[in-house]
């Protein structure tokens, strides 16, 4: 874990394979993702769990999103293409 910044600088796609999402099930790797910076080639941030409303990698699907040169604006950005979720229907 302690090279993630380095290798997320380069990543072209972030894969979540941990069963953790929420701050309140890991406060240290809620930091750490927090503090993360993808690269300008990062056009996928994928978190594989699902059913959390607080979720630090849906926060850094948004700042990656919120970086990408002509992105097309989506007003509150509904289904961010940048993290995809896995949802029980």
């Amino acid at each position: 874990m302690t090279e993630a910044g380095p290798l997320a600088a380069q990543a072209d796609l972030l894969v979540n394979a941990t069963a953790v999402s929420a701050p309140s099930e890991s406060p240290e790797m809620a930091d750490m993702i927090g503090r993360l910076k993808p690269g300008p080639n990062c056009g996928l941030v994928m978190d594989i769990n699902y059913g959390r409303d607080d979720n630090f990698w849906r926060l850094l699907a948004e700042k990656t999103w919120d970086r990408l040169p002509g992105r097309p604006d989506h007003a509150g950005r509904p289904g961010l293409p940048q993290l995809q979720t896995l949802d029980r229907h």
